[in-house]
């Protein structure tokens, strides 16, 4: 009785540690660590990391603006729809958008932030940014 309840409680044990060790050598050990520690990419990571302040230049190009918002929110309209969302700014509130900008010919055509977040919010991106063409 005693050596079943033994195997019965140091199975899952032994299963984690096999599991942990076989992803750790997939990966890396601090790959499963930072996983098991903080979960999945967040916007808050910077909070995680040392940041630093980058100096802007003196003479940095300075990009033009012509809102276009309900135009380029209609282009998504469908999309929206489709998912079940009633408006676009429900869709970027649930999906947890935290900004969204579109720059046609060295113009900005929308600009918006969302769920918080503002021009001067800490952002982290996995992917810095997506190409749209249309």
């Amino acid at each position: 009785m005693k050596k079943i309840l033994k195997i019965a409680l140091l199975s899952p044990i032994i299963l984690i540690l096999l599991l942990l060790a076989f992803l750790s050598i997939k990966y890396s050990p601090t790959y499963v660590y930072r996983t098991i520690t903080m979960n999945v990419a967040d916007v808050y990571d910077y909070k995680n990391f040392e940041n630093r302040v980058i100096k802007g230049s003196e003479n940095s190009f300075n990009f033009e603006e012509k809102l276009e918002e309900a135009y380029i929110e209609s282009v998504f309209d469908d999309r929206v729809s489709k998912s079940g969302f009633n408006s676009f700014d429900e869709w970027a509130e649930q999906s947890q958008t935290t900004a969204l900008i579109f720059i046609r010919r060295d113009t900005i055509v929308y600009e918006k932030y969302f769920n918080g977040f503002s021009r001067d919010s800490y952002f982290h991106s996995q992917s810095v940014a997506k190409s749209f063409i249309f």
